[in-house]
């Protein structure tokens, strides 16, 4: 506890920049001098958190910052006063700023204002309140997406229906274009992926059912898996992780260079011009791109099926035949 006849004092090294302080008689006094600014803002700041003001027992200590010493203030040093102020108020300290010319006034005034105008922090939400909030922001994030995936396939039909009502603007070149990376471009790398899974299929098939003795059954379950899922899934995979991407990366570098925007001040449709062929591209391919994926699915298996099952090239044939008909086909 302090009393009231102990005098404690401290002045900064920094001079004329820099301050007196002292407690005497109840009053925790700190008088500022010479020029208070960003320039010296670390030298002061760090003499400030130095001082130890005790708490007031019973709010017998009073707080005074004097300014009338200082020549140059900003707005660092604006806020070195107030936050040494508020920090006294803090311990119990009442503390007021005087001697303040007007123009250092204006800045004291604008630090208050800004410290008022601060949000009071908030404890962190707990698991459930995040959990919820999650919930509820990937809930909003899904409509949106909808609501604009909405949007976009009603102005690509309404892109579609001007162009039925006027063939002649039809962009054929442009379709063809995309026709061929969407489809002849996408052909290997289909086919090599589709190749591989059926000879995997088969083989982890023929290994399962070994124990069984019903090896030639994984004929008829590569088969099936082929027509109406394997086939289909991993060729829409390889679709859109490469042709999506790339129309993606075109569209959007395009946007970039306000290619778009430039269209259109020339009177050119967007989605007739650059969605639409690329849309009947991949509807046109995607059909024929499955086919040959489903095809190679079973291809795969029938060389893995000679190695494993002993199987020539006609017994596995007559055996897909005999387990798959067309219903297969057009499911997928």
């Amino acid at each position: 506890m302090t009393t009231r006849n102990r005098v404690l004092k401290r002045r900064t090294e920094t001079t004329p920049s820099g301050f007196d302080w002292a407690i005497d008689a109840g009053l925790v006094r700190l008088v500022a001098s010479g020029s208070w600014t960003v320039h010296e803002a670390a030298a002061l700041d760090r003499q400030l958190r130095m001082l130890v003001v005790p708490a007031a027992p019973l709010s017998s200590l009073t707080g005074e910052i004097d300014m009338s010493g200082l020549e140059r203030l900003d707005t660092a040093g604006a806020w070195l006063l107030q936050r040494t102020a508020n920090s006294w108020q803090r311990l119990g300290v009442a503390t007021s700023l005087i001697g303040s010319s007007p123009k250092h006034r204006i800045l004291i005034e604008a630090i208050e204002q800004g410290a008022a105008g601060e949000p009071a922090l908030e404890a962190p939400p707990g698991p459930l309140d995040r959990l919820s909030s999650d919930v509820a922001r990937g809930a909003s994030d899904i409509v949106t997406d909808l609501l604009a995936l909405t949007a976009f396939l009603g102005a690509v039909v309404e892109a579609a229906g001007r162009t039925l009502l006027n063939p002649a603007s039809f962009r054929l070149t442009a379709f063809i274009h995309h026709l061929e990376h969407v489809g002849l471009r996408a052909v290997p790398i289909i086919a090599l992926i589709c190749l591989l899974t059926g000879a995997v299929i088969l083989q982890q098939g023929a290994v399962q059912l070994r124990p069984y003795g019903a090896e030639p059954f994984a004929v008829d379950m590569l088969g099936i898996l082929a027509l109406r899922e394997i086939g289909v899934l991993l060729t829409a995979i390889m679709i859109a992780g490469r042709s999506g991407s790339a129309f993606t990366a075109e569209i959007g570098t395009m946007m970039m260079r306000e290619e778009i925007d430039a269209m259109r001040t020339i009177g050119l449709d967007p989605m007739e011009t650059l969605v639409l062929p690329r849309i009947l591209a991949v509807m046109v391919a995607l059909p024929v791109l499955t086919f040959l994926g489903s095809l190679m699915c079973l291809i795969g298996g029938g060389l893995v099926a000679n190695v494993y099952l002993g199987l020539d090239a006609a017994a596995y044939v007559e055996r897909v035949r005999l387990a798959l008909t067309l219903d297969h086909l057009f499911v997928g």
